[in-house]
């Protein structure tokens, strides 16, 4: 390999370093050592100092950010809960006027202490003719009222029975609602006990112990199927169906029935 040749001017005087400035330095401007270093600490610091502030600022320009996305954030937030409280209350739900009754809410209580099916007559069917629904407060359990009613009740429909049941009026029509554990036996046994049915719910209704239930007839009300009780002039005396497997409406005729399914099922939304 070739060696290069400096040219003839250059020499080592010419060539400059941090020793050979600091000690021109020192010749010609009478500058200590000291002064020097002090000099050079003052220049780190200083850049130290803008490199701090360029990192502080950086932080808070984060700490920013991260505050502005929080409120954001809360922002779509309450916007989001908003919108679905208008929702919801712009949806009404149906809530019973006494939630303590879960079969049908109501709106009046009228107790009636069961003594007798005459006792019964005289006080319910007469006590009502207010709109709404009124509760009739027993001292007795539905499944034992229709037992002192009819004590030939066939027993796969009594023991098909619950103690949960509901006896009242609809806008001065009475109704009975009965709830059971078993669809099979309890229809069954409805067509068993027609034939004794009449004597049975006529207190209940108020209909006159001198009527006669001359047959039934298959109707569809409300898209149910009911049976409804005729006099020998085709009068209708009841009705009865089921509103579902578990739960059978006695009422005083296809109008009440109607009411009393329609607030069923506004009960169980």
């Amino acid at each position: 390999m070739d060696k290069i040749k400096l040219p003839d001017d250059v020499s080592l005087e010419n060539i400059h370093t941090l020793e050979t400035d600091t000690a021109e330095a020192i010749t010609k401007n009478n500058i200590s050592k000291a002064e020097i270093f002090a000099a050079q600490e003052k220049k780190t610091k200083e850049v130290s100092e803008i490199e701090e502030k360029k990192t502080t600022s950086f932080e808070y320009k984060n700490i920013f950010l991260m505050g502005l996305g929080v409120i954001i954030l809360l922002g779509v937030s309450y916007g989001v809960f908003v919108f679905f409280t208008k929702q919801s209350q712009e949806v009404p739900i149906p809530v019973a006027t006494n939630p303590s009754v879960e079969i049908i809410s109501y709106d009046y209580v009228k107790a009636i202490n069961f003594l007798n099916p005459e006792q019964l007559f005289a006080d319910a069917v007469a006590t009502s003719s207010k709109s709404g629904v009124t509760f009739f407060k027993l001292n007795v359990s539905i499944k034992s009222l229709l037992l002192s009613l009819s004590y030939s009740l066939p027993q796969d429909f009594f023991r098909s029975i619950q103690d949960k049941g509901f006896f009242g009026s609809i806008d001065g029509s009475n109704f009975i609602i009965v709830t059971v554990d078993s669809y099979e036996r309890s229809y069954s046994g409805m067509f068993a006990w027609e034939s004794s049915m009449g004597n049975t719910l006529f207190p209940v209704f108020g209909i006159p112990p001198s009527s006669v239930l001359s047959r039934f007839e298959d109707r569809v009300v409300v898209n149910k199927d009911t049976r409804v009780a005729l006099d020998a002039d085709g009068n209708t005396l009841f009705v009865y169906g089921f509103y579902n497997p578990q739960t059978i409406i006695f009422a005083r005729n296809n109008e009440t029935f109607k009411s009393v399914s329609e607030r069923l099922l506004l009960r169980h939304l």
